[in-house]
């Protein structure tokens, strides 16, 4: 039997008297090697499970949460997982290490207390392959820093009149309904004081409204990745896009485990 390799070919070249011999041999071989990768993919999917759980920012006030028991951002079990609640799936889902915490106002309609409002805008790259949110380059007097389009709610306003009010004010955008599904719209309010509207946004002209808005308290309005204002939002790091490199509101990050929990409810 000729066990050379046959320029390059992965089959090897067998005599015909030893034909049926040899492929036994291959077709174990052929199983160890799928076993094996099945090995290492069960070793891998154990390190990401006990990846080291790393906190965000510390709250300042006091909340009043539901606690469970911390799991990986990875659930092994799938859609048979006997612990798919909502905390759990919450951290299945992520991708990112949470702690399985939520506010219980996250799911409650609006009590009439929100005293500010604010639209997060994400829209599909598909020259890129990613999700995107609108978001300002904001100037504060400590400098400039990542905020999302939204502001205070006036008198005798609802909270998504203002919302859109504050998004026409600072980046330029008046929001179009007919690219904005209010059936499927997320709502959540933080801290009972912050209501957030969040949703895909279709217009395909979105990209037109990138740079200065020409606005006294926004400098520049960017696209940042999704998946980098998450990551942003669980290590408390700076957030990087276009020609900014910079840090999120002080605020967002403070809310930021809140915040997550309830985007990827």
């Amino acid at each position: 039997m000729n066990n050379e390799f046959n320029n390059g070919s992965p089959f090897r070249i067998v005599d015909t008297g030893t034909l049926t011999a040899e492929n036994t041999v291959l077709n174990k071989e052929r199983t160890l090697r799928a076993r094996l990768a099945e090995i290492q993919h069960e070793l891998d999917e154990i390190k990401l499970t006990h990846k080291p759980h790393t906190p965000i920012a510390k709250q300042t006030t006091t909340t009043t949460t539901t606690t469970t028991t911390t799991t990986s951002a990875f659930c092994r079990y799938g859609k048979n997982c006997s612990r798919r609640n909502k905390e759990h799936v919450i951290s299945c889902h992520a991708g990112v290490f949470l702690e399985d915490r939520l506010v219980a106002n996250f799911s409650k309609k609006s009590t009439g207390t929100e005293k500010n409002a604010a639209l997060i805008i994400r829209f599909w790259d598909s020259n890129q392959n990613c999700w995107r949110w609108v978001m300002n380059v904001e100037k504060r007097q400590s400098g400039y820093v990542w905020g999302l389009p939204g502001g205070q709610i006036d008198e005798g306003e609802t909270s998504w009149s203002a919302a859109c009010r504050e998004l026409k004010e600072e980046t330029n955008i008046s929001l179009d309904e007919k690219f904005w599904d209010r059936d499927t719209e997320q709502k959540f309010t933080i801290r009972g004081h912050t209501r957030f509207y969040q949703n895909h946004y279709t217009d395909p002209l979105i990209w037109s409204y990138k740079g200065n808005p020409g606005n006294s308290e926004v400098a520049y309005v960017e696209f940042p990745r999704e998946t980098e204002i998450f990551e942003s939002l669980r290590t408390g790091g700076p957030l990087q896009c276009g020609k900014f490199t910079l840090p999120l509101r002080q605020c967002m990050y403070s809310t930021g485990r809140h915040l997550l929990a309830a985007l990827l409810a």
